[in-house]
Order: C-alpha cells, then sequence, then structure tokens
C-alpha cells in the first residue's frame, strides 16, 4: 500500500487518527518485533506498542484506538 491509498482511505473513513510511515524500520528496531505483516502500531508517548492492527480495517482494533485516543 502506498501513500496515496493510506490517505484515501484514511479519508473514506472520516479518520482523524495522525499516521506516521515508518519507512526506515525505526519503530519495529526499537521495539525489538518482526512486524511481517502487521502494518499499524498505536505508540504511548515513549514510543512503546500498545497495539498492534489498522483501525480503519478492523472494529476491535478502532475500539482500542478510540479508548486510548479520548
Amino acid at each position: 500500500t502506498d501513500e496515496r491509498e493510506i490517505a484515501i482511505l484514511q479519508k473514506q473513513q472520516r479518520s482523524r487518527l495522525p499516521i506516521y510511515m515508518d519507512k526506515n524500520g525505526f519503530i519495529e528496531s526499537n521495539n525489538h518485533i518482526d512486524a511481517g505483516d502487521v502494518n499499524v502500531f498505536l505508540l504511548d508517548t515513549n514510543n512503546r506498542i500498545i497495539a498492534i492492527g489498522d483501525p480503519l480495517t478492523n472494529l476491535m482494533i478502532e475500539k482500542i484506538y478510540d479508548k486510548h485516543l479520548k
């Protein structure tokens, strides 16, 4: 998925969540994980992962994001 597709999805879903595209693998290497197919993470203020999954395509993940972002 390229940046344009993500922007279109975000607009279609009326999402106001910020999106950070980690093209250099910073999140994966600093959290000692193998992201594989997982491409969406919710981070805390210390850049630690608190949720994994895409809120645009998964209602359960969207609820988790909403809980942490309110």
